[in-house]
């Protein structure tokens, strides 16, 4: 796992201690990695960069973008392949349309101006661009209908547990864990989408 397990923000530190939930999200910037390969890509909410260095791997290139100031500055430390900025999500210091994916996992549901959001992501993306994002499936965001007006749904997926998960340990769980199912969202922990810009 690297580096994340030697985060210093509170968020890292929280997410990493809880096994569980870093799978969840680990899980999900693995299912993104091919919509993303050989693409510059820009994330939204990246947090102490875990998740971009994932994705680094398969990208040209990944802006990391994130509001805290803590966070950035671990991520630029721990990946410095990544180009880190601190930034309101809503006000991306990017130009229009110069990337050719967003990537936001588990972010979009923190957010206060939602549709703010998906407009910036929207706009920094090039004609045609590919959105990746994932939000916990409670109800508080109906993600195909937020995407709407800039974004046609190419996929959604719900992210499920493997029945085995249900008889582990939380420390001992790993991405393996999950999976995805296509359009079965009901019963998902979380959702999954990828959304092309119109």
């Amino acid at each position: 796992m690297g580096p994340a397990r030697r985060c210093t923000t509170v968020r890292a530190v929280e997410i990493v201690a809880d096994n569980y939930r870093f799978r969840r999200h680990e899980v999900a910037y693995l299912a993104a990695r091919p919509w993303i390969r050989g693409a510059t890509v820009l994330e939204a909410g990246a947090g102490e960069g875990y998740g971009a260095d994932i994705l680094s791997r398969v990208a040209r290139r990944v802006i990391a973008v994130d509001p805290d100031a803590a966070a950035c500055e671990y991520a630029a430390k721990a990946y410095p392949g990544l180009t880190v900025t601190r930034a309101n999500l809503t006000e991306l210091p990017i130009a229009d349309g110069s990337v050719e994916a967003v990537v936001s996992l588990q972010t979009v549901h923190r957010l206060a101006d939602r549709p703010g959001f998906v407009a910036e992501c929207a706009r920094v993306l090039r004609s045609a661009g590919t959105l990746v994002v994932s939000t916990p499936n409670s109800g508080e965001v109906d993600l195909p209908d937020l995407l709407a007006p800039h974004f046609r749904v190419d996929r959604l997926y719900g992210v499920h547990p493997r029945r085995r998960l249900r008889r582990r340990n939380p420390a001992t769980v790993s991405h393996r864990d999950f999976h995805f199912a296509e359009n079965t969202t009901d019963d998902a922990l979380d959702l999954f989408a990828i959304a092309i810009r119109i």
